[in-house]
């Protein structure tokens, strides 16, 4: 049995590791796809190979998992002030690709929030300075309170957290929240 992938959506194939010799007891392989084949138009195959000499039904494969080493994405949150919040996040996958930032609002810090999403696409200079996100600089963000917002919000101190979320590259793996969240203001 020989496990291959394919970059360009089956055109052509490489194979991934060598043989899993057959037995007739179970064993556990790992193999690592290569570079190549991480694009959105990956495919992976099974290919059987079999002699004449011994003649069983097949391979059974169970549990098959495919695991991801994509990175999350970083970032910070700088402020949150009662009309605007802002900070920056980038994808260690793909420095160039500008990802969105959601923002989870809590009235007076507590209930179930209400989200805003933004995309960090703005011009940071300081982050390649400071070598940060492959020191390319359209990595920031800034977002103004909307009036339904504020409106929902009311008087009061409010939490606002931030969250990075993954590009949709082919190995996407979530967000996380942005060093220096949550934040308050008062309104």
């Amino acid at each position: 049995l020989y496990l291959e992938c394919s970059g360009n959506g089956g055109s052509s194939w490489t194979e991934i590791g060598g043989e899993v010799m057959g037995s007739q007891s179970w064993s556990y392989v790992t193999r690592t796809i290569p570079g190549g084949c991480l694009t959105s138009s990956m495919k992976l195959a099974l290919r059987f190979e079999s002699d004449v000499s011994i003649i069983y039904s097949g391979y059974v494969v169970d549990d098959l998992r495919i695991y991801t080493t994509a990175t999350l994405p970083n970032g910070w949150f700088d402020n949150a002030t009662p009309g605007w919040a802002n900070g920056w996040t980038c994808d260690g996958d793909s420095w160039s690709e500008e990802i969105d930032v959601k923002l989870h609002f809590f009235r007076n810090g507590t209930g179930a929030p209400v989200a805003r999403a933004v995309n960090a696409h703005a011009d940071r200079p300081d982050l390649v300075t400071a070598g940060m996100c492959g020191s390319t600089p359209n990595h920031g963000w800034s977002f103004t309170y909307d009036d339904e917002l504020l409106t929902w919000l009311g008087a009061g101190t409010h939490t606002v957290r931030a969250y990075g979320v993954d590009g949709p590259s082919p190995c996407g793996a979530g967000e996380t929240e942005l060093s220096g969240s949550p934040k308050t203001f008062t309104l």
